[in-house]
């Protein structure tokens, strides 16, 4: 970016990202930008970083986001009209996570001050083999989880389901109420939560 005129001035690099076709999504999203001030004469180089989550969108039928494999189209410039984004590329995606999504397996009443098991499962989805899938919990303030076997998962295949299995303990102070038990996979810099709510009693 240079700044071929003779005041100082700000100009706002927009980023746009435009899914495969068969996602039926808009034809370009924002998907970063970054303000730059230049004096005169003066230029700057503006880069981008494309997340996984970012090629991601969401699914009525999988009731979550998903990531579909194919090409991708990227477009730079100052504003949303096609004619004022003159830097165009595309890359593509062979392999994805696709529409893998977490759910959460619990007793719908618990027990304060008792230990009930809890399955966090990643459903199968997908072309692409995952590496270093790690599935967690987060609970709500003096709750305990202690995994009853692994929570990470090395070489997740397309059509392996993993699953991490928990003791969850609610507080013995808890009150008759409802909590949420939320779980989240975390696959590289891509993340996939799902969640439950329980009614404790005392």
């Amino acid at each position: 970016m240079t700044n071929v005129g003779h005041r100082s001035g700000a100009e706002v690099a927009q980023l746009y990202l435009g899914d495969p076709s068969s996602t039926g999504e808009p034809p370009r999203e924002l998907a970063g930008f970054q303000r730059v001030s230049l004096a005169p004469g003066q230029s700057a180089r503006v880069s981008f970083v494309v997340t996984p989550q970012q090629e991601s969108w969401w699914s009525d039928s999988a009731n979550g986001w998903t990531q579909t494999a194919g090409s991708y189209r990227v477009y730079v410039g100052d504003s949303s009209a096609l004619s004022d984004l003159p830097l165009r590329g595309s890359f593509t995606v062979a392999a994805t996570p696709g529409a893998r999504q977490v759910t959460v397996s619990a007793p719908s009443a618990m027990q304060a001050g008792k230990a009930s098991t809890v399955r966090v499962t990643l459903s199968a989805a997908g072309s692409a083999t995952l590496d270093h899938v790690r599935l967690a919990l987060q609970l709500p303030q003096g709750w305990k989880a202690v995994p009853t076997g692994p929570t990470v998962f090395n070489h997740v295949g397309p059509g392996a389901s993993p699953v991490a299995t928990f003791l969850v303990t609610p507080p013995s102070y808890a009150p008759n109420a409802s909590a949420v038990v939320h779980a989240t996979a975390t696959i590289g810099d891509l993340q996939r939560e799902g969640g439950v709510s329980v009614t404790v009693a005392s």
